[in-house]
Parts: structure tokens; sequence; C-alpha cells
């Protein structure tokens, strides 16, 4: 059974994806802070991390980093709020699902497609102001579906 680690900030929000995924047959590990992340990822190992981009709050690139330290290969989908507008503050932009109103269908395709294909090529760099939504696994970008 695959892991999958949840790290969400809307409680709420985490619950409803927790559900939809065990229906789905997977194992779900639901983190509520930085800390118990860190040590959910070092205990259970999940094959995928989704992750709000908000989640960890100020400290979210330190935990990044420990993340990624932890578990180099693992796929990251990073769920991120509403309309987000262009930046070129970032050499990349963080994106992936919005949390309101994405498709829940998508989402479960998606990461069903990530577990069962494993590693997946980046994406070029594009600056223009018409981005399309974006998913992180191993450090790449790619294209939602």
């Amino acid at each position: 059974m695959k892991r999958i680690l949840i790290a969400i900030q809307d409680e709420a929000m985490a619950v409803f994806l927790s559900e939809e995924l065990m229906e789905e047959a997977y194992e779900v590990i639901l983190c509520s802070d930085a800390i118990s992340l860190i040590r959910d990822i070092r205990r259970a190992r999940p094959h995928l991390i989704l992750m709000d981009e908000e989640f960890g709050g100020s400290q979210r690139a330190i935990l990044h980093r420990n993340i990624s330290s932890c578990l180099s290969q693992t796929p990251f989908i990073i769920l991120w709020r509403g309309n987000r507008p262009f930046s070129s503050q970032r050499g990349t932009d963080i994106e992936g699902f919005a949390l309101k109103g994405f498709n829940l269908s998508n989402l479960k395709r998606r990461i069903e497609s990530i577990l069962e294909e494993g590693a997946l090529s980046p994406v070029p760099e594009s600056r223009c102001p018409h981005r399309v939504p974006l998913i992180q696994t191993e450090f790449h970008w790619v294209k939602a579906e």
C-alpha cells in the first residue's frame, strides 16, 4: 500500500483529502505542524507528500530543505491557494493544484500517475504571464493535468 503524507494548514481540507485518498486504498498520514512532518517523514517514509504552500509558516524554506535532505527522491505535490499573481522575485514559482475549487478527480489521477510512473522529466522554465498550474515532483516542475 502506498503511503501519502498530507501537510495542509486547513484542518477541514486535510481531513477531506485524507478520507478521499483512503477510499482510493492509500495509507494516509496527516501532519499538523512542521515538527510532526519531519518526524513522520523519517518514521513512515512516504511515497508522496501532499503539502500546502503555506505549511510551516515562516519556517517554510528550512522545512523544505529538511524534507529534501530526508527524502531526495520522494515526489511532492504543492497545493496553492487561489490565483497567484505573476512574480519574478523567485527563481521558480511554487505552483500546483489550487485548494479552493480544484478538481479532485484530476488530483487523484495525478497522484496515481506520479506513484505509478516514478521519476518525471522537468518542464522548461517559462517567463510568460500565462502560466499553467504545475506540480513539483522530485524538485522538478511538471504540468498539472
